[in-house]
C-alpha cells in the first residue's frame, strides 16, 4: 500500500458531483464495517471504525469528554501495539486526558504522561484509578509539569528505559489555557492568531529533552493535522510538527495516515470529528469558508540517530481486509 503526503482534507473523487452534508460525526445508516486480517505493516492507519464513545467504552471518566481535542484511543492504541511489547514502558509528555496511558495499561505496558494542565491531569489520574478499580491493573504515572523540563519532573528513574513516546501536540484556538495556567499560552495560543515559529521552537525542545529518555531502538510517533484558524486560514501544521522533529535530532523514518472516519465499501467515509472540531468547521461555513471536517491526521515516526529503526510488527486493521476498499500496489 502506497502512503499519501496529502495533507488535504478527504473530498468526493475526481469526477464526482460532491455531496453536501453537515459536519455530523456518526451517521445511523452507516453499513457496517469491514474486519480481518492484514499481513505486514500498512500506511493507512483505520482509527475510525468505531465510533467515539465505543472506543472509550468505560474505561474513561465523564470529565474527559470535556477535552476539546482529545485522541481517538484506537489511534494510539494501534500505535502502542506496533511499536511496544507488553511490558515496555510508553511516554506522552502532552498527555491530556491521559489517553495513551489508559490504551498502554490497557494493553499491558508501563506508561508514564507529564500534563501541564492540572485540570486534564486529573481526569487522566481518575481514569487510571478507575481501570485500577475493575482490576487492570500495570505502572502508570501522572506528572503535572511542563514538559520542556522533563529532567527535573522525571529524574533518572526511567532514563533511557522508554519504547515509545507518542502525543499530539496541542495547537489550535479551542486550546485556550485557563486563567489559572499561563504557562499553557507557550503550548496553544488562544484566539489571538498562531504564533507558528513559537510553536515549532516549544515542541521542539519538548522533544529535544526527551530524546534521552528513549531506549536503544525507542521511536516517536507524533500525530496532527491541518487547521484552520478562526478566519479560514489552513495552517499546514504537519509540515511544522516535522520541522520541529527534525531540529530536535529527531530522524524521520515514515509517513502515515491515520484516518478519523469509518471506512465502509464502496469507499464511502463517514466522520468521526469531534463535536469541537465539528462546531468550529460549522462557524466557518456560516461565515463563507468552504471548510469540510477533515477525516485523517497525519502520523509521524521518527528515531533517534543513535539508533537504527528495527521492523515494527503491527498488528491487524481493517483497512486492507476487504479488496472493495485498498487496492494493493504489490
Amino acid at each position: 500500500m502506497t502512503c499519501h503526503d496529502d495533507s488535504r482534507p478527504a473530498g468526493p473523487a475526481p469526477g464526482t458531483r460532491p455531496r453536501p452534508a453537515a459536519p455530523r460525526g456518526d451517521h445511523a445508516s452507516e453499513p457496517a464495517p469491514v474486519a480481518g486480517p492484514v499481513l505486514g505493516s500498512v500506511s493507512v492507519w483505520a482509527c475510525g471504525q468505531r465510533a467515539r464513545a465505543t472506543q472509550r467504552g468505560e474505561r474513561y471518566t465523564a470529565g474527559a469528554r470535556e477535552h476539546p481535542a482529545s485522541t481517538l484511543p484506537d489511534l494510539a492504541g494501534y500505535a502502542i501495539s506496533c511499536f511496544t511489547e507488553p511490558g515496555d514502558w510508553v511516554l506522552d509528555p502532552m498527555c491530556g486526558i491521559g489517553t495513551t496511558l489508559v490504551e498502554a495499561v490497557t494493553r499491558g505496558r508501563r506508561a508514564l504522561g507529564i500534563e501541564l494542565d492540572p485540570r486534564w491531569s486529573e481526569v487522566a489520574q481518575a481514569c487510571l484509578t478507575g481501570l485500577r478499580r475493575r482490576g487492570i491493573g500495570g505502572q502508570a504515572h501522572i506528572v503535572t509539569g511542563d514538559a520542556r523540563q522533563v529532567d527535573p519532573l522525571l529524574g533518572e528513574q526511567l532514563a533511557a528505559l522508554i519504547a515509545l513516546l507518542f502525543c499530539a501536540p496541542p495547537y489550535g484556538p479551542i486550546h485556550t489555557p485557563p486563567a489559572t495556567s499561563p504557562g499553557r499560552q507557550a503550548w496553544a495560543p488562544g484566539p489571538a492568531p498562531l504564533d507558528r515559529h513559537r510553536m515549532r521552537a516549544t515542541l521542539s525542545q519538548v522533544l529535544r529533552g526527551c530524546r534521552g529518555w528513549l531506549r536503544p531502538g525507542g521511536h516517536v510517533v507524533l500525530t496532527t493535522r491541518a487547521w484552520r484558524t478562526p478566519g479560514g486560514e489552513l495552517l499546514d501544521l504537519p509540515a511544522d510538527v516535522l520541522a520541529a522533529a527534525q531540529h530536535a535530532g529527531l530522524i524521520p523514518r515514515r509517513r502515515c495516515v491515520a484516518l478519523l472516519a469509518r471506512l465502509a465499501p464502496p469507499g464511502q467515509l463517514y466522520p468521526r470529528a469531534s463535536a469541537t472540531h465539528q462546531s468550529h468547521i460549522t462557524r466557518l461555513r456560516a461565515g463563507g469558508v468552504p471548510a469540510v471536517v477533515l477525516a485523517h491526521h497525519d502520523i509521524y515516526l521518527f528515531t533517534t540517530p543513535e539508533h537504527p529503526p528495527p521492523t515494527p510488527s503491527c498488528p491487524p486493521t481493517a483497512l486492507t481486509a476487504d479488496p472493495r476498499l485498498v487496492r494493493s500496489t504489490a
